[in-house]
């Protein structure tokens, strides 16, 4: 395996692992300290304790939010035990049963996917009878599946089983047997920074897994081995090696984003007809709801004379701040859609009279980067991209983990596609504006803009 190819893979890792420490802080100690290292005698993922073992073409081509749902499988795997099985429970249909108790407590900690790209169904219930996998041991999960992965040809059987339990029994292995991505003696690049002792700190206060590092017992005098007893302190790399590591990282990184703009497709979009749809009312009712603290609006002067404080209506004029404008350019939305989204979008510019302030955004299996946005002429030399499939979950993704912080998020999408769950907005209000009007959303509210 090159160099170059295991910095790309050992990026993909730190920022999936960032994304699930964020998520939960509680896996930051176990996901902190794992060695990760590529094999190719799994098809995915699996784990011995102290390692986590990723097939590398897999790692590769999988999305981040499939990896990171992938490492927190894993530690729950090691935080439940499962990896400690007895010799009875040997083989596939207990591992199954694992599968289910684990991706049921993943559920719980946020993780409401029925399936994922290249990952598959994610199963957390049993078989027969029916029972949530969280409120189980998997002794009592193995009773309920009546059938056994190990028995199924290899097609079948790997539309059951997520991972692999290969590396379970392989206690004693730290790497050797593979190519190893990533160390707890690698820093985290800098716009992936995570301050350890810090971390460790609030955990520890938190009551979770670690302690504290002052409770540590050492002996003085005595040499020091770092995790794993693979380095020393001060064996590590030096500030100036750090320096060029960082660099790399960025060319990567930056070298990776040139492609997938490659690879985007570019779309077409114009502004053919007029605007169907009446922004102003469509977003003055849709932003109202979060104008529902009126103590800081100034008093009505014609009962200024009256005992009674009451807020002056009259001057309140709602002017939404930043809104996403998320526009679904998956290959199932055609170019005379993406000219009806440009043309509302046009006329929601237009009815507010400069005072919308947007920041837009493309997507399809991946976002691509925001546009910011104020006038028809910022719009007109805007070139969508796109062209994959379609996932939701990847937008609301992105606009947690980023800096955009909006007001609300309006969505153009023809719905075919899987809604995840509500919570993943964060509170913020959505609004899924179809072009097709047989389809329905579950949550947020909804309107048609091509009929």
């Amino acid at each position: 395996m090159t160099e170059q190819r295991i910095q790309r893979l050992k990026r993909k890792l730190q920022e999936a692992r960032y994304a699930a420490i964020k998520r939960n802080p509680a896996f930051a100690a176990p996901l902190l300290d794992m060695l990760y290292v590529a094999v190719r005698d799994i098809p995915r993922f699996s784990t011995n304790g102290s390692c986590i073992y990723v097939n590398p073409n897999w790692l590769q081509n999988i999305d981040l939010l499939s990896l990171e749902f992938m490492l927190a499988h894993q530690q729950m795997h090691i935080s439940l035990g499962h990896i400690e099985r007895p010799a009875l429970y040997a083989g596939e249909r207990f591992h199954l049963a694992c599968d289910i108790v684990a991706n049921s407590h993943l559920r719980e900690l946020g993780y409401l996917f029925d399936q994922l790209p290249g990952v598959g169904k994610l199963y957390h219930t049993t078989f027969y009878p029916v029972v949530e996998g969280s409120s189980l041991q998997p002794e009592e999960a193995f009773r309920n599946i009546p059938f056994d992965p190990d028995a199924l040809k290899d097609k079948k059987a790997v539309r059951f089983l997520i991972d692999s339990e290969l590396w379970w029994s392989r206690k004693d292995d730290r790497g050797e047997r593979g190519v190893i991505l990533l160390s707890p003696d690698d820093d985290d690049p800098d716009d992936l920074f995570i301050d350890r002792a810090e971390l460790r700190e609030k955990l520890f206060r938190l009551g979770t897994l670690l302690p504290h590092p002052e409770e540590i017992k050492t002996d003085p005098g005595a040499e020091q081995d770092g995790p794993m007893g693979r380095k020393k302190p001060g064996e590590g790399p030096g500030d100036e090696e750090q320096k060029e590591r960082l660099s790399e990282l960025r060319r990567i990184k930056a070298q990776d984003e040139q492609e997938a703009a490659l690879e985007a497709q570019d779309r077409v979009w114009q502004r053919p007809n007029d605007p169907r749809l009446d922004w102003r009312k469509l977003l003055d009712s849709f932003l109202q709801e979060q104008l529902s603290d009126y103590s800081f609006l100034p008093p009505d002067r014609r009962l200024s004379d009256s005992e009674f404080f009451l807020p002056d209506f009259n001057e309140t004029e709602l002017s939404p701040q930043t809104i996403v404008f998320a526009v679904d350019t998956s290959g199932s939305v055609d170019e005379e859609t993406l000219s009806a989204v440009y043309t509302e979008i046009g006329g929601a510019i237009e009815q507010f009279d400069g005072d919308l302030m947007g920041v837009l955004l493309f997507f399809d299996t991946r976002v691509y980067r925001p546009i910011p946005f104020g006038t028809e002429e910022d719009l007109a030399n805007v070139i969508p991209v796109g062209g994959g499939g379609t996932d939701f979950s990847c937008l609301f993704s992105y606009l947690d983990t980023s800096s955009l912080n909006p007001a609300s998020i309006v969505i153009f999408t023809d719905g075919q596609g899987e809604f995840p769950d509500e919570r993943a907005a964060g509170n913020i209000p959505v609004l899924w504006l179809l072009s097709k009007t047989d389809v329905s959303v579950p949550w947020g509210k909804q309107a048609y803009f091509l009929s």
